[in-house]
């Protein structure tokens, strides 16, 4: 017995001395004013600190759990929210029409100076900067179209990086790797449509979108992060885009179900539906609303950045027409404690554990402003979807419900009291959509390991090879002429056009020649 009890204290302090061995400073710099970015993010937080590693977070949307002992919180709340809030950009692409998302983008240029100014200025943040003292085994960056400078943290701890996506990344993170986005068929979370099946004019659109953000993000954008990277950190003899494209890895909310799949260089991690968590119990009174609806629940959430409570009115009078008339019960995601002229089977929440209601039995559908968290959550709880989307990746998600049979996509436009009541009757009532997604989510998730095991086990993986850049792609650092093997198609057409005009004129030097010697034969 005393042996045995020797040997498992000798394994338990083995497991503990493995453990701390291993165990990493790691800095998060998550700086997206969004609420819903950040609830994705936080899963891979903890679970990292659980693991004993030591980390770090600069985030506008603190957790503030004062139970995760080894994790050290900067609150830039109101650095990055106070110059720039995502729900702007979403209800300005809504309601005042811009021509494209690149053209938004380029409006909104001197807020994405001022947020990436006030985030670096912030006195934590600078303290941060500037502590000779201080060390990281690795730094995470959230890597979205306007985080470039983030990257000088890299350079600044002289340690590995990874880029963080929450959704799809944009084109110059798969420029930053070197990984191909062939515009037949990819575009980016910015474009409505991807896949095998675009007629000319879609595929001469996503060209043009190659096109116009690269001139934006290469010609506009960078010139503001390289200033940002000479301000808060001197560095002068690097560019923001030499900074990021020295990222070891990206981690992404994405999967080749879902998205459309396309190739993927080594250092390009799916990581989609990393957020998901255990079932939990619902709330008594929600529980009973649910239980009691018999006939079925539509839920209705425009998430975390569009509020329903701004919803114009005539399109709010629309929807709760519509509510009036269904045989089921609503559930509402809806900010306010009260909703005026609200329908009796109307049931409002200004916060709901959205996993777990979509869990519900009773649930036939489930209408969204479509952002790809609640697109996976909706899939795993096999729950068909009406995608109303407003901007971003949403409506390539829309585009996709559509295209999967998954649900029905209703651009924001086109709603009135009768798109609406289709819609909705469609969805909740007709088997073909409930069959498809169920089909669907029975593919996605067949996976060898969980989302989050899986960016942790990437995440630890850089940590002990310090880096990754074997794993880099030689395309990541080709100029873009040599990657588009410009300068092989250029070298062969002048070699082509040399010998054309080599050999037309032997022809017409061969054609001078033989007249001359025929007059002389005549001569003779």
């Amino acid at each position: 017995m005393l042996l045995n009890m020797n040997f498992i204290v000798k394994a338990l302090l083995g497991l503990c001395l493995v453990n701390s061995a291993f165990s990493a400073r790691i800095l998060f710099v998550m700086i997206a004013p969004s609420l819903s970015h950040h609830i994705f993010f936080r899963h891979l937080i903890k679970e990292l600190s659980f693991r004993g590693h030591d980390v770090v977070s600069i985030s506008p949307d603190p957790m503030n759990d004062p139970k995760l002992t080894n994790i050290t919180e900067i609150d830039i709340h109101t650095e990055t929210y106070d110059a720039f809030d995502a729900r702007k950009w979403l209800e300005t692409v809504q309601y005042n029409k811009p021509s494209s998302e690149i053209s938004l983008m380029r409006s909104f240029l001197p807020l994405f100076y001022t947020q990436a100014d006030n985030v670096l200025s912030a006195p934590k943040v600078q303290e941060l900067i500037q502590n000779k003292n201080e060390h990281f085994d690795l730094v995470i960056v959230e890597m979205l179209m306007f985080n470039a400078h983030l990257f000088a943290l890299r350079e600044r701890f002289n340690c590995p990086a990874i880029g963080l996506a929450s959704l799809d990344t944009s084109l110059n993170a798969m420029d930053a790797i070197g990984n191909p986005t062939d515009p037949n068929y990819y575009g980016s979370f910015f474009t409505e449509f991807s896949g095998g099946n675009l007629s000319f004019w879609e595929r001469l659109q996503l060209l043009w979108h190659h096109i116009d953000f690269r001139l934006y993000y290469y010609l506009e954008y960078l010139p503001i992060s390289d200033a940002m990277i000479a301000k808060h950190f001197n560095i002068t003899d690097k560019t923001a885009w030499d900074l990021e494209k020295s990222v070891d890895l990206i981690l992404t909310n994405t999967n080749p179900i879902f998205h459309i799949p396309r190739p993927k260089v080594p250092n390009y991690i799916d990581i989609g539906g990393m957020h998901m968590r255990e079932r939990k119990p619902l709330p008594k009174d929600l529980k009973q609303f649910l239980d009691d609806s018999k006939q079925g629940v539509i839920y209705f959430s425009l998430g975390s950045n569009v509020k329903s409570t701004n919803l114009p009115a005539e399109k709010r009078a629309a929807i709760l027409n519509v509510f009036r008339q269904l045989p089921y019960n609503i559930l509402w995601k809806w900010e306010n404690d009260t909703l005026p002229d609200k329908p009796a089977n109307v049931l409002i929440k200004s916060w709901l554990p959205q996993q777990d209601v979509l869990d519900h039995p009773n649930l036939k559908a489930f209408i969204t402003q479509g952002g790809i968290q609640s697109m996976e959550e909706a899939i795993r709880s096999n729950v068909p979807l009406i995608c109303m989307p407003f901007g971003g990746d949403q409506k390539f998600n829309a585009r996709r419900i559509a295209d999967l049979g998954i649900g029905r996509r209703l651009p924001f436009d086109d709603i009135t009291a009768d798109t609406f009541l289709d819609a909705i009757t469609d969805v909740a009532s007709n088997p073909k959509y409930k069959k498809s997604i169920t089909k669907l989510a029975s593919v996605l998730w067949d996976q060898p390991t969980k989302p989050l095991d899986r960016a942790v086990w990437w995440v630890e993986y850089v940590i002990r090879h310090g880096g990754a850049k074997h794993l880099r792609s030689p395309a990541a650092d080709f100029p873009w002429y040599k990657y588009l093997m410009l300068d092989i198609i250029g070298f062969i057409l002048a070699v082509v056009i040399i010998a054309l005009i080599v050999i037309i004129k032997v022809i017409k030097l061969l054609f001078r020649i033989i007249p001359l010697k025929k007059i002389k034969l005549k001569e003779q």
